[in-house]
């Protein structure tokens, strides 16, 4: 029979707490009261046999103006004055994460709510917290380059400022972006960077090109001649035979003076498709030559 997973509870700061005696250790109520009220700490305490508190906490109104206090009675913790402060903090928290569902139910943003930015005060105050990770879900944000060794997701694709008139090099500055969209000014900055890199790579493929010798072969020295004997030859009138002749010598010389050698223009295609440094599809093509 297959292994059930019993999954942990997150509390503050990212603790997970997989067994009871680690709930009472990192007991917080903000997390607590929304594993509560979404039916999450229930299923957690009878996955662990903990059939008595499970019943318990059943038993306490999700909108029960005492929740806190009965909550700690049920899990044997004193309530304390800063755990009333806690009871705001977890208000708070609760309309953050409907605030939230508005743009997705994804598990994984919503057990990072604490790291969320719903606007530029809220991402200032996780700087200034020191956060290194930090979900974007909002409209627009200013991202301040002189903060690095940050890793900025965007949780609805929301546009992200960069204050800056060259192309920024992010891995310099330690700084990762998942998920966002630059905004207008600086999407131009990024549009001219690639047509200067573009025409300075165009530059050095016409260098290239010039450098390639040119070269003439003479190897077409052959003689073509004229079938008399062929059918088509046989159906033709004196006066239009003679002018069949007469356009076939013509002919004649100018395919005489046609010049080429295939090694050259192998040779041509070859420092071409280097010189513009096409590395996946003109390898395969030199191959096959």
């Amino acid at each position: 029979m297959a292994k059930k997973i019993r999954f942990p509870l997150i509390m503050e700061k990212g603790v997970e707490v997989r067994d009871i005696v680690s709930l009472r250790t990192h007991f917080s109520l903000p997390p607590l009261i929304e594993y509560k009220k979404n039916g999450k700490l229930v299923n957690w305490l009878r996955d662990r046999y903990e059939t008595d508190l499970a019943k318990a906490v059943e038993l306490i109104d999700d909108n029960d103006s005492q929740i806190a206090q009965k909550l700690c009675e049920v899990f044997g913790v004193e309530y304390t004055d800063k755990m009333s402060a806690d009871i705001e903090k977890a208000a708070e928290r609760s309309r953050r994460i409907e605030e939230l569902k508005k743009y997705t139910n994804s598990d994984e943003f919503i057990r990072a709510i604490d790291n969320v930015a719903f606007n530029q005060d809220d991402l200032f105050d996780l700087l200034d917290e020191d956060q290194e990770e930090i979900y974007l879900c909002g409209e627009r944000f200013s991202i301040p380059l002189s903060k690095t060794g940050m890793t900025y997701i965007g949780i609805n694709n929301p546009v992200v400022v960069i204050d800056s008139t060259v192309e920024v090099d992010w891995s310099q500055k330690g700084i990762v972006l998942k998920d966002i969209v630059f905004d207008e000014n600086y999407q131009k900055v990024l549009d001219r960077s690639k047509e200067v890199q573009y025409a300075s790579d165009k530059s050095r493929a016409g260098n290239s090109l010039n450098e390639i010798p040119s070269k003439k072969n003479n190897q077409s020295n052959r003689r073509w001649t004229y079938k008399t004997n062929s059918i088509t030859e046989s159906l033709l009138s004196s006066s239009d035979r003679a002018a069949s002749i007469k356009s076939f010598e013509k002919l004649s010389k100018v395919m005489d003076g046609l010049k080429y050698d295939i090694d050259y223009d192998i040779r041509n295609i070859k420092a071409r498709i280097k010189s513009i440094e096409i590395v996946g599809l003109g390898q395969k093509y030199i191959e096959r030559l």
